[in-house]
């Protein structure tokens, strides 16, 4: 009897081995493919992303060129600009401080008020203006 019983608990334990192993694998199948199938959409997602960055900053440099290439046109007319109205106010005739009557030919220049022509001694001797205080 125990040789048989011996027997058939061994024969127990090797089946219930077999079907452990069996359910084993198939839990580890399972498993296995619920985390493939968990990677490959993990996957999925950052390539999506990565593809989405790669677009959007494909855009944004777009436009900095764009930005970049106006910039230097906007550059080059403000020289442009600068560089004429500097040869503009070079080349025009200065305004005079004081206003000019002329009179028979003659020119006079018409003094403010306040001032006085006077002589003033150098090596020689010359015309000159006495200017109020305060000018």
């Amino acid at each position: 009897m125990t040789e048989s019983l011996t027997a058939r608990l061994q024969q127990r334990l090797s089946s219930q081995t077999a079907e452990i192993e069996a359910l084993t694998s198939a839990e580890l199948t399972r498993l296995a493919s619920s985390l493939r199938q968990q990677s490959e959409a993990a996957l999925r997602t950052m390539q999506n992303d990565i593809q989405g960055t790669s677009l959007m900053m494909a855009d944004e440099l777009e436009i900095v060129r764009l930005t970049a290439r106006w910039w230097w046109v906007a550059l080059i007319v403000t020289w442009l600009v600068i560089a004429g109205l500097s040869v503009w106010h070079w080349m025009s005739p200065a305004s005079d401080p004081f206003p000019i009557f002329r009179s028979g030919g003659q020119s006079y220049l018409m003094l403010p008020d306040g001032t006085e022509p006077m002589i003033c001694q150098g090596e020689q001797p010359f015309l000159c203006l006495k200017l109020p205080n305060g000018m």
